[in-house]
């Protein structure tokens, strides 16, 4: 899973493994080591909530975990929906992460040390004048 933060924002990108295993098991989770020790690192967590109304983020103990209703996680899993995201105007809420998840597309054009192992087809990649 490949998370990326920008300013009040936080993407998450999912494999067809991790969708997979969000699937089936309701959370996908990950670390980044920072040091030595176990204690040094940050977890992100994207995790299906049965009591969520919309989508939402919270930070505790080390960990990001973007929470997702049920029903959004179940129609984005079974479907060729990309993604799903929180509403636009959290965009311009400066007290509110605008969050968006997406499922992991390979890219267009080959790329040095790219892993696309288990990446989703691209939509664009049988069209003509692709772009990336």
């Amino acid at each position: 899973m490949k998370m990326r933060i920008l300013d009040q924002s936080i993407r998450f990108r999912l494999t067809q493994a991790e969708v997979h295993q969000f699937d089936q098991q309701g959370r996908v989770e990950t670390h980044i080591f920072f040091g030595p020790h176990n204690t040094q690192k940050l977890s992100y967590c994207i995790a299906q909530n049965d009591q969520a109304n919309e989508v939402f983020v919270d930070y505790l103990d080390h960990t990001v975990t973007i929470h997702v209703p049920k029903p959004i996680a179940e129609r984005w899993i079974h479907s060729d929906e990309i993604g799903f995201s929180t509403p636009p105007n959290s965009k311009t809420d400066p007290d509110r992460v605008f969050i968006l998840v997406e499922k992991d597309f390979e890219c267009l054009h080959p790329r040095e040390n790219k892993d696309d192992q288990d990446t989703f087809p691209h939509p664009r990649k049988d069209k003509k004048n692709p772009s990336c």
